[in-house]
């Protein structure tokens, strides 16, 4: 159902569903991890120096840059023990999810989320601490069921599937980032007003009911399969056994349960290439780089918007950086870490909501909403770099109001470049491509601030500015390549665009069948001379005006393995 953009915030409004199920997940989650964090990094203190009053109040230089290289080792460790079991978790989820529903991936993600930050409650506590290295025991049973990290990407998939509209699905997309956003903006504001009045651990005890909320949401509203949308399983050629040929082959035996077991994997194997093979293929033009580019894009963006915020395991690089005394250090505490967070979300919504809309309604691609989130992501991790005042951190905060638009235009482009019966596969492979870089950029900004924090605290923000350079200059292209192909015109219908996304594509069972069944042919109208002329004059201007590209593509490495669009004389796509 396509919806109008001038009514698709309403639409977006009155049909909320999984929103409100990161809501309450990143409310608990940044309210209990602002007062987390500052703990743990005394903790890790206290590991080495064996005295708390001490770290409160480090008095030596030394010292600190000691523990702040510690706090970057254990930053590494424990990113490592959870990303590790949560990519190949992720991998099955979101397979499993692209075949049967997202309602367990989501819920399995709350659990593995819940799991891990008791093992943090466990060691903060003065009556259980128990040792700092169970925190990567806790952690790996947490990566084992995906954790917070598929909670996105499951509920993205979800809104995918039930909505069929580009516009729309941007729109809510961004509704959805926006919800996410709000909370951590309530989360940091709550931890920051509560900072001298409850406890670490009451406050973890406050983010575990909002865990609890969520799981029960879930359970109670969020089916396991849509009825309607953007069903990739079932519509792709890989789900035929469910249709009409499985009416005329015979019923087998009920498999037993290790049967059942092998071959559920053995399918989600299969659909995890398939995933992959969305990404890879040789599609029109260079639609596959430009799959690849988004993908950079988006993982970019999440990594940064980890590591520079609350959101990163044990408070991530951020944390350590804002909690220095010395060398222009800015010595944070609880309370000015969540109002910065809070304010900083807060402005990210902001640009998140009102820069989709302004943009959208004014006819802005997707490419232009990446890049300028990606250009203002930029900019604010360089003045964070740069920072040595709580004015700079604010005004960063201020520059980076539109970092937001980064995810909702990706995963509306990406739609734009693949079948509808492919985007539940890009999307799980998306989450799986987040869950690497964050692994992988984890593990290069930790090891980059153990080692230069003792000459510039502030390289490895710097790297991550160098980084948004490159993937600018990635999306200038793509913006004017997908323009010249005309990628995300309104007038491609969504039939053309499947059949354009299925170029290379083996042909499916229907297909086959269309092709060896029978068709008379029909009688040809009689028409005059100057009706044919008139007629293919009409039809040679509408093919033209639909497929204006500047010059024929060349083959090479990202193309199809054909121009498909041939010659213009032709009037025809293929």
């Amino acid at each position: 159902m396509a919806v109008p953009l001038k009514g698709s915030v309403v639409f977006a409004i009155k049909h909320i569903s999984v929103e409100l199920i990161v809501f309450f997940i990143y409310l608990g989650y940044i309210f209990g991890n602002t007062f987390q964090s500052p703990a743990v990094y005394y903790r890790i203190c206290r590991m080495y120096t064996g005295s708390d009053a001490y770290c409160r109040s480090m008095s030596d230089r030394d010292e600190e840059l000691m523990v702040q290289q510690h706090n970057a080792e254990w930053s590494l460790y424990n990113s490592l023990a959870f990303m590790t079991p949560a990519l190949f978790a992720d991998c099955i989820l979101g397979a499993y999810g692209d075949k049967f529903g997202w309602k367990t991936p989501i819920m399995l993600g709350i659990l593995g989320v819940t799991i891990a930050e008791l093992g943090y409650m466990f060691t903060l506590s003065y009556s259980v601490s128990t040792p700092f290295w169970t925190t990567l025991i806790f952690g790996f049973t947490s990566g084992v069921f995906g954790s917070i990290s598929i909670i996105p990407v499951a509920c993205n998939a979800f809104l995918a599937e039930i909505t069929e509209d580009s516009d729309l699905l941007t729109v809510r997309a961004a509704l959805f980032s926006a919800f996410q956003t709000m909370a951590s903006v309530f989360g940091g504001f709550a931890a920051a007003l509560l900072y001298q009045s409850i406890s670490v651990i009451v406050a973890m005890d406050i983010e575990l009911l909002f865990f609890l909320s969520a799981m029960l949401f879930a359970l109670w509203r969020i089916p396991q399969r849509p009825q309607s949308g953007m069903s990739s399983f079932s519509s792709s050629g890989a789900g035929v056994s469910g249709g009409s040929i499985g009416s005329i082959v015979p019923r087998e035996k009920k498999q037993s349960a290790c049967q059942q077991f092998v071959n559920f994997f053995t399918s989600i194997w299969e659909l995890l290439k398939t995933s992959v093979q969305t990404y890879v293929k040789r599609r029109v033009g260079f639609r596959r780089a430009f799959l690849i580019v988004t993908l950079l894009t988006y993982t970019l963006a999440y990594t940064t918007s980890i590591e520079t915020t609350s959101e990163g395991i044990a408070g991530g690089i951020i944390n350590a950086y804002v909690l220095r005394k010395y060398d222009h250090g800015l010595g944070w505490d609880v309370d000015n870490l969540g109002f910065w967070n809070g304010a900083g979300y807060f402005i990210l919504a902001v640009g998140t909501i009102c820069g989709t809309w302004v943009l959208k309604r004014f006819g802005f691609r997707e490419t232009t909403l990446m890049l300028i989130g990606i250009a203002s992501s930029g900019i604010r991790v360089l003045l964070i770099g740069l920072a040595d005042s709580n004015v700079m951190m604010y005004i960063a905060n201020v520059v980076g109001v539109f970092a937001g638009l980064v995810q909702p235009a990706s995963l509306s482009f990406i739609v734009q470049l693949v079948a509808p019966s492919e985007v539940g596969k890009a999307f799980s492979l998306l989450g799986v491509g987040g869950d690497f870089a964050y692994l992988t950029a984890s593990a290069i900004y930790a090891l980059t601030y153990r080692y230069s924090v003792e000459f510039e605290p502030g390289t490895v923000f710097f790297f991550m500015a160098l980084l948004h350079i490159m993937v600018f200059i990635a999306l200038i292209w793509m913006h004017i390549q997908s323009a010249r192909e005309g990628v995300g015109r309104r007038r491609f219908s969504s039939h053309l665009q499947n059949a354009i996304s299925r170029v290379g594509s083996p042909p499916t069972i229907s297909e086959l069948t269309q092709a060896n069944s029978p068709t008379e042919p029909k009688p040809e109208k009689k028409t005059s001379i100057f009706t044919r002329k008139k007629s293919q004059k009409v039809s040679m201007a509408e093919a033209v005006d639909s497929f204006e590209f500047d010059s024929p593509l060349e083959r090479g490495v990202w193309e199809s393995v054909e121009d498909v669009r041939r010659s213009r004389n032709n009037q025809t796509l293929y």
